[in-house]
């Protein structure tokens, strides 16, 4: 079972309203239809794999995972291989490129990374590409420079087809947006008081917040897709 989302936070708010035991894989929608998008004859190279799950989870799809876990397909990662050695139409990177730790100018490190993987591409295919505003501490105070990336312009580099940046703006409409959602959900409201949850709405959507929108380790606060046309 895979289920879908327009955004992080749709996801943690779902986990909490509506548990579920059903062994699945929760996914942005954006990445579901990056893979389905794809011919199923065309491979999609995983950069950072983890545990393969979308290969499990697209078994029709020809995924190819690269991580160095028990999981991948190619134990290793980016700065191991060349990237064009996979035979990859289309390649993905969810949270997997975007940090450099204990390097200086870890932005550059990022961007050669990125220049490797859309330089593997062939014409017409794509990079779905996400990163992350790691706090410093997981970067041994050697931060990734996000903000840098958040004024990166990709359109240089080629087509840009989908661009999604959690700006100021829009992190501080989401911390509102997530707790009137919380407040209006009434199978939630039911719940809390079958179960004496004495946790206000609004602590809870701010948890959600600082883990799906200040931060977004599963899909990253910054998405893109590139289409490689020269």
């Amino acid at each position: 079972m895979i289920s879908t989302y327009e955004d992080t936070w749709q996801m943690l708010v779902s986990n909490i309203t509506r548990p579920t035991d059903t062994p699945r894989l929760q996914t942005l929608k954006i990445i579901d239809d990056f893979i389905r998008q794809t011919k199923t004859r065309d491979r999609i190279v995983d950069i950072g794999c983890g545990n393969n799950l979308y290969k499990s989870y697209y078994p029709d799809w020809d995924i190819y995972g690269v991580d160095k876990t028990f999981e991948s397909d190619m134990f290793g990662f980016i700065e191991d291989f060349t990237v064009e050695k996979f035979g990859g139409r289309n390649i993905m990177a969810i949270n997997s490129v975007g940090y450099g730790k204990g390097v200086e100018d870890s932005y550059k490190v990022i961007e050669k990374r990125i220049l490797q993987m859309y330089g593997a591409l062939p014409i017409g295919g794509k990079l779905l590409l996400t990163l992350n505003n790691y706090p410093e501490k997981d970067c041994d105070n050697k931060t990734p420079a996000y903000d840098w990336w958040t004024h990166y312009r990709f359109e240089n580099l080629d087509k840009v087809i989908y661009y999604h940046l959690k700006t100021p703006e829009l992190k501080k409409d989401l911390r509102q947006k997530i707790s009137k959602y919380l407040k209006k959900d009434n199978e939630w409201q039911e719940y809390k008081r079958i179960n004496k949850i004495r946790t206000s709405d609004d602590s809870y959507a701010s948890d959600i917040w600082n883990k799906s929108v200040k931060t977004d380790n599963r899909f990253g606060t910054l998405r893109v897709i590139l289409q490689r046309t020269k």
